[in-house]
């Protein structure tokens, strides 16, 4: 009987279990759930595990819902957080027949909010020789803001930065080269909140020196062209010669009106006049032209009083134009 107890006892003896826990932390946000899966060991179907959780490593643990295993062992649930930060979850598989109660590690999980960046310029656009601000929020605050420009959108360099309240930073854009700039922004990831990435800014600086310079260049075949074709008529030219270089100065014309077109550096507050002289250049290269087919003194005459309109026009664009790039002022077009 004592062996026959003996081996009763062997057989009834209770089993040690385990229970291994994973919680899908890649996505863990306040109010969505987060997948745990487990193995508890041995395998046997319909064993219950109860989830619990805590707000630190050592606990209070308190109950996050049950699941139960399927042959293999295997169990699946969610647990849906209630707030950000950390977390740790711990999984228990209750005794069931000989098995006995298992205590899983606990799992860490970091919940964050998702975060926005935004960016704001103080301007849209400024000259080479000023500066902007350009203020990056991210909410909820907290994480650390990287700022980048970009003259092509494609070699992006870092902006130092000053971190204000409320998880503000700025940054001071200046000595920026003529064009358009890319700016963006980063902000890295905390305990409680996600890293988030801006939509990228766009700030304008315009060269007026160089559009200055641009313009020059553009008119001056015309120009010199028109000073010569007077200081011939005030010598005496013949009409041939005078025929000939008014075609000389429809083709600068017609030139002057594709390259004033076809620079893209124009300032905003430019850019309109400039696109009306290039009209106006047109009309003159067509009058200059009629000119160097007329017959006679009077019929060049007689097409130069018609195009003194277009040439009044054009003269007073090039007036602004230079006043606005800040050139020399200048009575003869262009």
């Amino acid at each position: 009987m004592a062996l026959g107890a003996g081996g009763w006892f062997a057989f009834m003896s209770p089993h040690d279990s385990t229970v291994t826990l994973v919680a899908d932390t890649s996505t863990a946000v306040p109010g969505k759930p987060v997948t745990v899966t487990g193995t508890v060991s041995p395998a046997v179907a319909h064993r219950v595990v109860e989830l619990a959780v805590a707000t630190t490593a050592g606990g209070a643990y308190t109950p996050a819902g049950t699941a139960t295993t399927d042959a293999t062992g295997r169990f699946q649930t969610t647990w849906t957080p209630a707030q950000a930060g950390k977390a740790w979850v711990q999984a228990t598989a209750i005794e069931l027949g000989r098995d006995q109660e298992a205590q899983s590690t606990a799992a860490a999980v970091t919940v964050r909010t998702p975060a926005t960046l935004t960016l704001k310029l103080s301007a849209p656009a400024i000259r080479t020789t000023a500066a902007a601000t350009v203020t990056a929020t991210v909410a909820p605050a907290g994480g650390a803001v990287t700022l980048e420009k970009s003259s092509d959108g494609t070699t992006w360099t870092s902006v130092p930065t000053t971190t204000g309240k409320g998880g503000a930073a700025t940054a001071k854009l200046s000595g920026l080269a003529g064009g358009t700039w890319h700016i963006r922004g980063m902000a890295a990831q905390t305990d409680t909140a996600g890293e988030a990435t801006g939509k990228e800014a766009t700030l304008l600086v315009e060269d007026y020196k160089a559009a200055g310079a641009k313009y020059l260049a553009i008119v001056a075949a015309g120009n010199n062209a028109v000073i010569k074709l007077n200081s011939m008529i005030d010598a005496g030219a013949s009409q041939a010669a005078l025929r000939k270089q008014a075609e000389i100065i429809s083709k600068a014309y017609t030139q002057e009106a594709k390259a004033l077109r076809a620079y893209k550096g124009w300032p905003r507050e430019v850019a309109p006049v400039v696109t009306d002289l290039a009209k106006q250049s047109v009309l003159s290269s067509d009058d200059f032209h009629m000119r160097a087919q007329s017959r006679g003194v009077d019929e060049w005459n007689e097409v130069a009083a018609q195009g003194d309109a277009a040439a009044a026009a054009a003269s007073a664009d090039a007036a602004r134009i230079r006043d606005m790039l800040g050139l020399p002022k200048r009575s003869l077009h262009p």
